[in-house]
């Protein structure tokens, strides 16, 4: 296992480019996602969302608790660690030999999944209407 404290706590707007954005189940695993992404520069924590930032020259304006992971160096003095276990070395398992063919349509650059929350439950689509009986969107991410 590897304890790390290389999370800065920050205020105000930064300048990042969004990576992507996951509901994990707590700030400790915002955190992890965050060290386990090579380009992670920094990370923000809102509302059960987790938006982990890259190297960019956009503004992002602070919601919730935003972090500013430093890779190189690290304070001895943090009060506040994560555990990250040990990487884990997968076998590479070749694929099989298939024959080709071909896909209808042109595939879409990207791919929009729309998060629909009732109760305790989440609910991922490709649908953008919204799921029956009363549930309503949550978070859309793309």
């Amino acid at each position: 296992m590897i304890l790390t404290c290389t999370f800065t706590k920050r205020s105000g707007n930064f300048m990042a480019a969004v990576k992507y954005e996951i509901m994990p189940e707590s700030e400790e695993m915002c955190l992890k996602a965050c060290y386990e992404e090579s380009d992670c520069i920094y990370l923000q924590y809102f509302q059960d969302a987790c938006t982990v930032y890259k190297s960019g020259s956009e503004e992002q304006n602070e919601r919730g608790s935003v972090f500013e992971v430093d890779r190189v160096q690290s304070d001895s003095s943090c009060t506040r660690r994560i555990v990250v276990e040990a990487t884990v070395d997968f076998k590479s398992i070749a694929p099989n030999t298939t024959n080709s063919i071909p896909c209808n349509g042109v595939p879409m650059s990207t791919t929009t999944i729309n998060v629909f929350k009732g109760n305790q439950y989440r609910f991922y689509t490709t649908k953008e209407k919204i799921l029956p009986d009363g549930s309503a969107p949550f978070r859309r991410f793309r």
